[in-house]
C-alpha cells in the first residue's frame, strides 16, 4: 500500500509538472545553464588535470635552471658533471629549446641529444604514428613533430619544414617522424630535433644549455625530496624544478581559472533560487482549490508538501541533465569555443586542437547537486505554507 501510495503521488508530481508548464520552463532554463556553464568548466578542468598528469611521464624528475639576478638565464653545461657526482641522480640531459611561430600558429622546437634523452618509454605512450625516430649522426637537419604540428601545416614524413629563426635567416628541417603521445597539451606542438641543430637555431652557445633534465635513480622513492634538496643547496646560481611542484603549480593556475566561473555561476544561482522561492510563494486560486479539494480527499498536510518536493527534485533533475548535455556538446563537439582559450591561457597560440574533455562521476555528482538541491531547498517554505492550506478556507469560496 505504501509504495503505491509513493507511485501515486510521483504520478501526480509529474502531471502538475506539465500543467503548471509555464513555472516549469522558466526553473528549467535558468537551473540548466547554471549546470551546463558549471560542468562545461569543470569537464575541462578535470581534462586538463588528467593531461597534465600523463604530460608527467615525459618530464624529467628535476629541471634545472640557469638563475642570475632573479631571471631565468640559460644554464652552464659545467655543472652536470657537479650533478651527477651527487649521490642518488641516475642522468643528466643538456636541453636546447624555445619557441617559434608559423603559419599564425606557436610551436616548440626542443633539441636533445639522441640516445640519451629517455623518450621511448611504455609509461610515456610514446608512439611514431609514421616514420621513424631521431638516430646519432643525422646527416641533415631532421626532426620529429606532434600530430598538431602535422595537421596545422599539413606535413607528412619526408615534408620539408622551413622555419624562420630570430634574425630571419630561414632553415629546412626534413621530417623524418610524426609521433603521438598520452598527453596532449604539453607535446600536441612540440617539434624534437638534435640538440646542435635547435642551438644554431635559437643561437646558444655551445657551453650552455636553456635547461638540465635530471632523473633520479628510481628506487629512490621517498628520499627524492632528498636529492632534490642537496642539488638546490650544491650547485649555485640554479632554479632547481621537481615535476611534482611544476604538476601542483599548474593544477593551481587552471582550478583558478576555473574559479573565476564560480562566481558567475553562483550569482545566476542565486538569482534563480529567488526565482523560484518568488513562483512557488505566489501561489494562484486554482492552485489554492486544487489543494483544498485533495485534503478534502485525505490527502495529509505531509503528501502535499510530498507532492511539491517531488515536483522540484524531478524539475531539478531534467534541469540539471539538459545541463549536462548542453556542456557535453558545448566541450565535445564544438571544441568549447572562447572558454577553451580562456582555460589554456589566452596568450598562448597552440596549433588547433580537441581540448582534452574529462567526465568524472563527481562531477556529475555536484552538477545533479547543484541542480537539484538548492532549487528544493529554496522551496520548502513555500511548499510548506501551500501544504497547510485549510480546505474549508478555499472550498467556502466556491
Amino acid at each position: 500500500m505504501g509504495l503505491k501510495k509513493q507511485i501515486n503521488l510521483c504520478w501526480y508530481a509529474l502531471r502538475n509538472i506539465q500543467v503548471y508548464r509555464g513555472r516549469t520552463i522558466s526553473i528549467l532554463i535558468s537551473i540548466s545553464i547554471i549546470v551546463g556553464i558549471l560542468s562545461a568548466v569543470d569537464f575541462i578542468r578535470e581534462g586538463i588535470n588528467q593531461d597534465v598528469d600523463a604530460s608527467l611521464t615525459f618530464a624529467p624528475d628535476v629541471l634545472i635552471q640557469g638563475y642570475n639576478a632573479g631571471r631565468v638565464v640559460p644554464v652552464k653545461n659545467l655543472k652536470i658533471q657537479e650533478i651527477e657526482e651527487i649521490q642518488g641522480v641516475h642522468l643528466v640531459s643538456p636541453r636546447v629549446w624555445g619557441y617559434l611561430s608559423a603559419a599564425n600558429n606557436l610551436y616548440t622546437m626542443m633539441g636533445i641529444e639522441i640516445g640519451k634523452y629517455p623518450i621511448d618509454t611504455p609509461e610515456l605512450e610514446f608512439q611514431i604514428r609514421s616514420g621513424r625516430f631521431l638516430e646519432e649522426n643525422e646527416t641533415i637537419p631532421v626532426c620529429v613533430i606532434g600530430s598538431g604540428v602535422a595537421e596545422a601545416s599539413h606535413a607528412q614524413v619526408g615534408s620539408i619544414l622551413l622555419l624562420t629563426d630570430i634574425d630571419n635567416q630561414e632553415y629546412e628541417m626534413e621530417v623524418i617522424g610524426i609521433f603521438s603521445v598520452a598527453s596532449k597539451i604539453y607535446t600536441h606542438d612540440l617539434i624534437l630535433t638534435d640538440i646542435q641543430f635547435s642551438r644554431e637555431f635559437f643561437n646558444i652557445n655551445q657551453n650552455y644549455s636553456t635547461d638540465l633534465a635530471v632523473w633520479l635513480n628510481p628506487n629512490l622513492n621517498d628520499d627524492s625530496s632528498e636529492v632534490i634538496q642537496k642539488i638546490s643547496d650544491t650547485i649555485d646560481d640554479v632554479k632547481v624544478i621537481d615535476k611534482f611542484t611544476l604538476r601542483n603549480l599548474i593544477h593551481h593556475t587552471t582550478n583558478e581559472r576555473a574559479g573565476y566561473f564560480t562566481i558567475i555561476w553562483t550569482v545566476m544561482l542565486i538569482g534563480s533560487l529567488l526565482f523560484a522561492f518568488t513562483i512557488s510563494s505566489a501561489i494562484s486560486f486554482e492552485a489554492r482549490k486544487e489543494i483544498g479539494l485533495l485534503k478534502t480527499l485525505g490527502f495529509t498536510t505531509f503528501d502535499v508538501l510530498e507532492i511539491r518536493m517531488i515536483e522540484f527534485t524531478l524539475t531539478g533533475f531534467f534541469a540539471s541533465t539538459l545541463g549536462i548535455f548542453a556542456a557535453i556538446i558545448y566541450d565535445f563537439y564544438l571544441g568549447a569555443p572562447i572558454l577553451s582559450d580562456f582555460m589554456l591561457g589566452w596568450s598562448v597560440l597552440f596549433p588547433p586542437f580537441i581540448l582534452p574533455v574529462r567526465i568524472t562521476f563527481d562531477s556529475l555528482l555536484v552538477a545533479y547537486g547543484i541542480g537539484i538541491l538548492p532549487l528544493v531547498i529554496s522551496t520548502v517554505v513555500p511548499a510548506w505554507k501551500n501544504a497547510v492550506t485549510e480546505p474549508d478556507e478555499v472550498l467556502r469560496g466556491l
